[in-house]
């Protein structure tokens, strides 16, 4: 927890000026603030909107946010976006096997260098989804290393067979949007942005889940992770 309070001015400096794009913006890494350092900056992939809509899914239709039990949600849709992206030879495509019948329409969305699918619900824009990263400092590094990055920077976490159809080892850091604990006035995380950093054995790109819809549904989208196949 400590950690995270450290890291609380950089994320509000970073939320500030993603607040000052156009609402079609992309949610991206900033390229200035990586440095050096060891470790990737903390504002990748934590935007005010997260990945927000850029333009209409060709995919799109009343059935692309529900369970299908002959594969995964938005496959199609998924596997497009990561066929685009810059970093689709280090960053295999995720998506959820379930959404806890949250009824969220699957849309492509915009993450710079990356590949991102956005779940709109009838009561909120983005209000659930996944993307890859895209390039950041910390990607190859060893695997041990990131994940301890994971671990001291987050409150809580997932590891290896927590995490849907995932290859063992993968490891998930996650709380509310800002490295924060849910409180206890609020421990399931309702009307809070919860969101989780991802790692996954064999892929050099940090994955982000995240969701509107409280913690419960949070660790539901994790556990109904899996990766798509592809050509």
């Amino acid at each position: 927890m400590k950690t995270a309070r450290m890291f609380a001015p950089l994320l509000a400096l970073t939320l500030a000026g993603a607040c000052q794009k156009s609402p079609d913006s992309a949610a991206e890494p900033s390229a200035a603030a990586h440095g050096p350092s060891a470790f990737p900056s903390d504002d990748h992939g934590v935007a005010e909107d997260h990945a927000v809509a850029i333009g209409p899914d060709p995919y799109a239709s009343p059935s692309t946010g529900t369970h299908s039990p002959e594969g995964p949600l938005a496959a199609a849709l998924t596997r497009a976006e990561w066929a685009k992206a810059d970093n689709r030879a280090r960053c295999a495509p995720l998506a959820f096997t379930a959404d806890g019948a949250a009824g969220g329409n699957a849309r492509r969305a915009n993450f710079a260098g990356g590949w991102a699918v956005a779940f709109d619900t009838p009561a909120q824009r983005s209000a659930y989804g996944i993307a890859g990263v895209g390039a950041l400092p910390d990607d190859d590094l060893p695997y041990a290393a990131r994940r301890s990055r994971l671990a001291s920077t987050w409150p809580y976490a997932w590891a290896s067979n927590d995490i849907g159809k995932l290859p063992p080892a993968s490891y998930a850091g996650f709380g509310r949007e800002g490295f924060g604990a849910y409180t206890d006035a609020n421990p399931k995380g309702l009307g809070v942005k919860s969101v989780a950093y991802l790692i996954v054995p064999g892929q050099r790109c940090l994955y982000n889940v995240w969701t509107t819809l409280g913690r419960a549904h949070l660790e539901r989208l994790l556990n109904g992770l899996t990766i798509i196949a592809v050509k």
